[in-house]
């Protein structure tokens, strides 16, 4: 889990500068620091493992056993302070058997902090209490292959593509995708920079889309605007699309992440959502959203992220031939899973959360519908709100945001790992919102197996994701109701919660891999619009409508296996 946990961090550009006790660099922090100036890079798996273990409220257990022995062990390298002499050979002698020894150590071990003073110790860890850490899936896929099925998922993914069998071939030689990474300059994301939605879900599409056309001869090129790469693309920095043109590729796909067109290849127009449309937030002429209503005629297909978006597109711009959209709802990431009670506990803990909580995350725009939160929060038992506090994982309350003094605690710059803990530990998730384009944190919280109190969207827009595994409000008394019901103890289970996320990201096999299938498959066989700028460059990239096509697997995506009998 660690070693994912670092690649993770290490391909976002994060570097472990940033341990302190209280407010000032620990030692091996200065090290770092001193090393970088130096021009050197910083080889410390200590500091890796020591931000790793602040993360994840761990401690490491140093034991002092007879004759330097120890219950764990390391290869010793090459480095700074050892020029070969100890390389290869071990750190210390292995305490392989039992001994009267290890019967010596305390139960409750001496912890020290940064600055050696004696920390209390927690109340006794029994057998049954040690937190357990389910493995993160890698983001790499796995090797390339098109083997026959081995196994009755494969033998029933191989018919893909809305059932058209596969030939077991892909050669994608010649064929130049095009990224566009617009996103990352908007969302002033650079490496190591706080990601928002639509840059986190290219971050989870882009490598199984790469992995897959490398292995078939062709390339992926993520053009860039901020410098943020991806590992196995070709990565070329692009202030304007008039590089498209001259980029190599006897076939090329452009799509972008936030609305650019342009019609020196095939493009494809990924559509996320309608709000501005439905809600007048600044959708005319000159705002930043025009461009993607703009090239809504130019493209030569859609990518769309959830089916309520796909019905907007109809509804709205009169684009209703579905043949030519892509869709493939959004994904809930690996990292979201019930945490262990000690991790929830200890976190709440550090945050200052003293009470059970309601947790809302994100903005809180006017779509949003959250007045009906604070209306009725107004409406509860006096003994609810002082049972029961509120959790923003955003800004704090607006001067029109009443608590009615029910005790309100805001965090900002939450990651992934700590979101998932305030899930896990929350009484409900409250998400009364109007208007998505797919709306990510309610599966996420249902992920953690969290009870949830949702509006009018997931209701009437999409009622598929969660049916009656959720409790709809769309008034102030609705949500006084559902909060009450809460404290009543009337809940969800968490199982068929968590079943039911599976659906969307947390089963291996239906997770961003297989958007990233959903999407290439289109963007390789169409079909698409003939009329548009955007769809003269396009067609002929396969050779037979059985080629490239692909299944998911537990890590990621593979050529699906040749069907028999086929028709090429």
């Amino acid at each position: 889990r660690f070693l994912k946990w670092h690649d993770t961090k290490t391909f976002q550009g994060y570097e472990p500068v940033d341990l302190q006790f209280k407010g000032k660099d620990v030692i091996t922090t200065k090290w770092w620091k001193q090393m970088r100036r130096r021009g050197k890079d910083p080889k410390m798996w200590t500091q890796w493992y020591m931000r790793f273990m602040e993360d994840n409220y761990l401690f490491c257990l140093y034991p002092n056993l007879p004759m330097k022995h120890g219950f764990a062990a390391s290869w010793n390298e090459q480095g700074e302070h050892d020029q070969g002499k100890m390389a290869n050979k071990r750190s210390t002698p292995l305490q392989a058997d039992w001994s009267p020894h290890c019967d010596l150590a305390p139960p409750q071990p001496v912890r020290l902090d940064f600055d050696g003073s004696k920390m209390p110790g927690p109340a006794a860890i029994t057998k049954n209490r040690l937190p357990t850490f389910p493995p993160t899936p890698a983001p790499t896929p796995p090797p390339f292959t098109a083997a026959a099925p081995t196994d009755k998922h494969s033998a029933d993914n191989s018919t893909v593509g809305g059932g058209v069998a596969s030939s077991g071939r892909c050669d994608l030689v010649g064929v130049n995708f095009i990224f566009d990474g617009i996103i990352y300059h908007h969302q002033k994301v650079d490496k190591g920079g706080k990601m928002g939605g639509i840059a986190k879900m290219w971050y989870n599409i882009l490598p199984f889309i790469i992995d897959v056309v490398n292995k078939a001869g062709g390339q992926v090129t993520n053009c860039q605007v901020r410098r943020f790469e991806f590992e196995g693309a070709h990565n070329v920095m692009c202030p304007d699309l008039s590089h498209v043109a001259h980029m190599p590729g006897d076939k090329k796909v452009f799509w972008s992440s936030y609305y650019r067109g342009t019609s020196d290849a095939c493009f494809i127009h990924m559509v996320y959502d309608q709000i501005p449309e439905r809600t007048g937030m600044g959708h005319g002429r000159h705002s930043q959203y025009w461009p993607r209503i703009d090239n809504l005629k130019h493209a030569a297909g859609f990518l769309s992220l959830s089916r309520a978006t796909t019905d907007d597109m109809c509804e709205l711009h009169k684009m209703c031939d579905r043949k030519y959209v892509a869709t493939s709802d959004n994904r809930v990431s690996a990292v979201f899973w019930p945490r262990p009670k000690d991790a929830v506990d200890a976190f709440q803990k550090a945050q200052g959360i003293t009470k059970p909580y309601f947790l809302a995350v994100g903005q809180r725009f006017g779509y949003k519908n959250y007045g009906i939160l604070w209306e009725g929060i107004g409406r509860l038992r006096q003994e609810i709100r002082d049972k029961y506090m509120i959790v923003l994982v955003g800004n704090p309350p607006a001067s029109n945001e009443n608590s009615h003094n029910m005790q309100v605690l805001s965090l900002q710059g939450v990651d992934e790992e700590h979101l998932a803990l305030l899930y896990s530990g929350a009484a409900a998730f409250v998400y009364p919102s109007k208007m998505e384009g797919f709306g990510m944190p309610p599966v996420e919280a249902a992920a953690c197996g969290t009870n949830l109190i949702l509006g009018p969207f997931h209701r009437d827009r999409m009622p598929q994701v969660f049916e009656d595994l959720a409790v709809y409000v769309t008034t102030a008394d609705e949500m006084k109701r559902a909060m009450s019901d809460i404290f009543e103890g009337k809940r969800i289970d968490s199982k068929e919660l968590i079943e039911r996320a599976s659906r969307w990201g947390s089963d291996p096999k239906h997770a961003w891999n297989e958007v990233a299938k959903d999407y290439l498959e289109y963007m390789i066989h169409g079909p698409f619009r003939k009329g548009p700028s955007g769809g003269k460059l396009c067609g002929g990239i396969a050779q037979s409508p059985l080629d490239c096509r692909f299944v998911t697997t537990d890590t990621g995506l593979k050529l699906a296996p040749a069907t028999y009998p086929f028709v090429t």
